[in-house]
């Protein structure tokens, strides 16, 4: 089963780019998902599937690269969706995404949290 952040791809990334750049690109990643996640909710009212396509393979890149890896599947499946004209498909995923966003981003927060007080512990 997939989990909402897997700090095995978080450790690898810290072995290759170190602590504080993995911290800053999560934290990129983390506040871009929030942002990008109210522009699909606008973009399925209006029925946009191109452009909520677009803005769900965004998510599921950005996700995948941090190991958020729920949310990654949830957006590769309203990017078929969409990509797919699969509207009330589309329109099912997009209902959930929020919720795997939410408990995502949480975790996401845990562990920037968690980093926060290991630097400060070693300063």
């Amino acid at each position: 089963m997939a989990e909402m952040l897997n700090t095995g791809v978080l450790d690898g990334l810290t072995d290759e780019i170190g602590a504080e750049l993995v911290v800053k690109l999560l934290t990129t990643v983390r506040n871009d998902i929030d942002v990008t996640l109210q522009v699909i909710g606008g973009l399925m009212v209006k029925r946009d599937l191109e452009a909520v396509c677009g803005h769900a393979h965004r998510i599921k890149a950005s996700s995948q690269t941090v190991g958020m890896e729920n949310l990654a599947q949830c957006a590769e499946k309203l990017e078929l969706a969409t990509r797919d004209g699969k509207t009330a498909l589309a329109r099912q995923i997009a209902l959930e995404l929020p919720q795997v966003t939410l408990a995502t981003l949480a975790a996401a927060d845990a562990f920037l949290a968690r980093a926060a007080e290991a630097r400060t512990k070693t300063r």
